[in-house]
């Protein structure tokens, strides 16, 4: 009688984690899936969201710029990527609408091609970037 106590407590504890995970990952795809419907969206003259995705518990934004910004704005890429890397992390860390994601432990993902298609950067932020 203990062992199948024990056997069914152990089951039940691996269909709630099941459940659990899948009701995060149900919500990430439902997410990309509700702003899909409004893009492509223009954020300004450079930059445009195309998609976003899921890929296993990260979501990701895809974004295609024209790297004509970097000559328009006098700066190299070494410096876009750092502020970005800040803004992003930042941004990720302190907004309201982001609670979601550092409660749940989602890694964001900002990736960006040029205007050919070219991969150009690749941002990655998670909890642990938080201080």
């Amino acid at each position: 009688m203990k062992k199948t106590f024990s056997i069914l407590s152990i089951i039940a504890l691996f269909l709630i984690m099941t459940s659990c995970d899948g009701s995060v990952k149900k919500t990430l795809r439902d997410t990309s899936h509700d702003l899909n419907k409004t893009l492509p969206q223009t954020l300004d003259k450079y930059t445009v969201l195309n998609t976003s995705t899921v890929i296993d518990e990260s979501f990701m934004y895809s974004y295609t710029m024209d790297k004509k910004f970097l000559d328009d704005y006098s700066i190299s890429k070494s410096y876009w990527i750092e502020n970005q890397v800040s803004n992003l992390t930042n941004f990720y860390c302190t907004d309201p609408d982001f609670k979601w994601f550092r409660d749940n432990n989602i890694n964001v993902i900002w990736r960006y091609n040029d205007l050919n298609g070219n991969h150009f950067e690749t941002i990655e932020i998670n909890r642990s970037d938080c201080n």
